[in-house]
């Protein structure tokens, strides 16, 4: 039995694929398909980055370690070279010698704490800069909507313009909505394993911001659709008027007709 505890960037890819698909076939030569591919690229570079992030930087954590050896043992040595007597004599002088160690063991922890975290923060900038980058393909997505009017919506190809219907701009909101969510979904492919507090927190961020360009996508769509029932009502009372119209003149000619017969046999 398959357990879905796991995002897989296969799969984001599939569906990323058939989004693009869907892009080609209802507008063809749309640079929206292109960002659907640069989507497809960025997925795979979130599993290759994944794997990276896996392994152990080895380099890293060696020159970590030597830098900690060298200042504990700079330390020791400026110690023994001040010719300290480490007798102690009665309790005071004891406590008198804990209390200004004390201050050099803190500042050695903390130096040892930052310089045995070079690896994870090598990790959390890394993961941040490709989550930024998510970002701002949001944003370029966003700006193929967001000059999308319903009342007169166009679709720019190679510089020329082609009027949209009611049915065409709805699914290029929908296909915009679909985009941002694979955007969140590869952000979250980064913090899957990678368990950094400050990471995740960028990701989230990340999830609001497509969250909301996808709601702008929503309030569009409903605007829409409110156009088109009115330009349907509008239709019908069009219609309606015309029949009307139609039947006054068919009764005028019928009036009309009726009096001269009257008058031809008067």
């Amino acid at each position: 039995m398959r357990v879905f505890r796991k995002l897989e960037a296969d799969k984001v890819v599939q569906t990323c694929e058939r989004i693009k698909t869907k892009i080609n076939k209802m507008f063809p030569d749309s640079s929206l398909a292109d960002l659907a591919d640069e989507l497809i690229e960025l997925t795979k570079e979130a599993e290759q980055t994944n794997k990276e992030l896996k392994k152990s930087q080895r380099p890293l954590k060696l020159v970590a370690i030597g830098i900690l050896l060298l200042i504990v043992s700079t330390l020791a040595l400026w110690l023994l070279s001040l010719g300290i007597d480490f007798k102690i004599n009665n309790i005071a002088e004891l406590a008198q010698g804990l209390d200004a160690a004390k201050n050099d063991a803190i500042c050695v922890a903390l130096a040892a704490y930052f310089i045995m975290r070079w690896e994870s923060r090598w990790k959390l900038k890394k993961v941040r800069r490709k989550v930024h980058g998510l970002r701002i393909v949001a944003h370029i997505i966003d700006m193929h909507q967001i000059n999308k009017d319903p009342e007169c919506p166009k679709l720019t190809v190679d510089d020329t313009y082609r009027t949209l219907n009611h049915y065409e701009l709805k699914k290029y909101l929908w296909y915009c909505r679909e985009l941002f969510g694979i955007i969140s979904k590869i952000g979250a492919l980064y913090v899957q394993e990678f368990e950094e507090q400050e990471a995740r927190d960028a990701v989230n961020s990340l999830e609001e911001l497509t969250n909301g360009l996808s709601l702008k996508a929503d309030r569009k769509m409903t605007i829409v659709e409110q156009l088109k029932h009115q330009n349907k009502g509008n239709k019908e009372d069009k219609e309606q008027g015309r029949k009307k119209m139609h039947r006054l003149i068919k009764r005028k000619s019928y009036i009309k007709a009726n009096s001269q017969a009257r008058k031809q046999y008067t």
